[in-house]
């Protein structure tokens, strides 16, 4: 699995996917993954689509405008992803012509479709659905109420069709609003996020389609300081939490189905996590994957890790690229992806040369010099 993963690009400004397509062909990736959140056109709910436009809009006027609106809550936010399709919205015409391309040049494509979590495109015309009715940008939906299903299934048949995947990953990462509304609260986190999971599962499987989640809900994770992450239990006061409580959700990981791949992006936080999804039997690959920081890189891919996929969490175009790392990543992980080598000293002239000639190749190939 040698993947990158990427939001939409501006409906303006197509040609850099193409040429990052093109790159990643000639490194011999084989996935790439999509963020469509609400960047898609949605023939079915086009009030989604209104909906993100505005929201882009006001989250992207200035710098740093996105975390003020985000800030200041007594519970976490999700982060805000307004930059996917630079903020507008790709028909559906479009992105058939952006997977065909990829499909042609043998690349697997995943679209990214948020569930639980990260849903603020869903919840901007549909606050009704939210688990915090409270909150004025709600970004979790209420996983126990039967009409949050409605929506989200009428979505995934949009992109399924646009798409005509074999794999969706539905997210589920980052989750914070949990057990909070009158259906939920009197249930188990674990419950909850489990049975959102199979839910979701179940219904792409009828259609054929397999489903892919970040993992780390997954895990009873915490830093050296006890400070609680991924599925851990979250109390006021207690380790350094001081936001409103998340219920712990590690325990689903004995509750969902085995052929749930997962995409594990705590690699950097203790190596020994992979080891509580390895020895269950899920396909895992890492995510955000950076194989130059990643810890005793020569040795991971052995213990039965599939490959993995850095991320863009940017604009697609060039200067995010590489502001963000990407750029170099595309490179570095190439190489540990066929060589299984993570070698920063003996790598990295390599790399930042091929960065140098990823921007300057038109140039390089007639006289430039005077």
């Amino acid at each position: 699995f040698r993947g990158i993963k990427l939001f939409l690009p501006s409906p303006d400004n197509l040609d850099y996917f193409y040429r990052l397509v093109d790159e990643s062909v000639r490194l011999r990736y084989n996935t790439i993954i999509l963020e469509v959140g609400g960047a898609m056109e949605y023939r079915q709910h086009p009030e989604i689509n209104e909906g993100w436009i505005e929201y882009a809009a006001r989250m992207n006027s200035s710098s740093g405008r996105a975390n003020e609106l985000i800030e200041g809550y007594p519970w976490v936010k999700n982060a805000v992803h307004a930059q996917n399709g630079g903020g507008k919205v790709l028909s559906q015409d479009t992105l058939k012509e952006l997977v065909a391309y990829c499909r042609e040049r043998e690349l697997e494509v995943i679209p990214e479709m948020p569930c639980l979590s990260h849903c603020d495109y869903l919840l901007l015309r549909h606050p009704e659905l939210a688990e915090r009715q409270e909150d004025p940008l709600p970004d979790c939906y209420c996983p126990s109420n039967p009409a949050t299903y409605e929506l989200l299934f009428d979505v995934l048949d949009e992109a399924a069709e646009v798409f005509q995947p074999s794999v969706i990953h539905i997210g589920h990462d980052e989750l914070f609003s949990l057990g909070v509304c009158p259906l939920c609260r009197e249930k188990e986190g674990a419950q909850l996020y489990a049975e959102d999971i199979t839910r979701i599962r179940n219904y792409l499987a009828e259609k054929g389609i397999g489903v892919m989640i970040w993992a780390e809900k997954l895990l009873n994770a915490h830093e050296k300081n006890r400070y609680p992450l991924g599925g851990a239990l979250r109390t006021p006061g207690v380790d350094g939490w001081t936001k409103a409580a998340v219920p712990a959700t590690y325990a689903a990981i004995d509750l969902i189905p085995r052929d749930v791949k997962l995409m594990h992006w705590y690699w950097s936080i203790d190596r020994r996590y992979e080891k509580e999804f390895l020895d269950r039997g899920f396909e895992t690959v890492y995510g955000n994957l950076s194989a130059a920081e990643l810890p005793e890189a020569d040795k991971r891919l052995k213990n039965g890790i599939r490959g993995g996929a850095q991320s863009n969490w940017g604009l697609l175009e060039p200067d995010y690229i590489r502001r963000n790392g990407v750029l170099y990543d595309l490179y570095y992980n190439a190489c540990w992806f066929w060589m299984g080598e993570s070698d920063f000293e003996s790598l990295s002239e390599t790399i930042w040369k091929a960065c140098f000639f990823h921007d300057n190749r038109s140039v390089l190939k007639s006289s430039h010099i005077r």
